[in-house]
């Protein structure tokens, strides 16, 4: 895993994520994902990803 050859857990990371196969990818791998809902048509990604944003201002706020 890229993260580990940096030397990081995936604890140690976030994710930000605009689609639902992505989150859940990522939290497969361990990480804790941030969904970008801005284009989240379906509402898809708040049941799933740790957070949720809808601009990157927000985001600016949780990191």
């Amino acid at each position: 895993m890229v993260v580990e050859t940096m030397g990081f857990k995936p604890s140690e990371c976030v994710v930000i994520e605009d689609s639902l196969s992505g989150v859940r990818a990522a939290k497969s791998g361990g990480f804790d994902v941030f969904g970008f809902t801005a284009h989240d048509y379906n509402n898809e990604l708040e049941a799933e990803a740790t957070k949720t944003f809808d601009s990157m201002q927000e985001l600016l706020k949780i990191v």
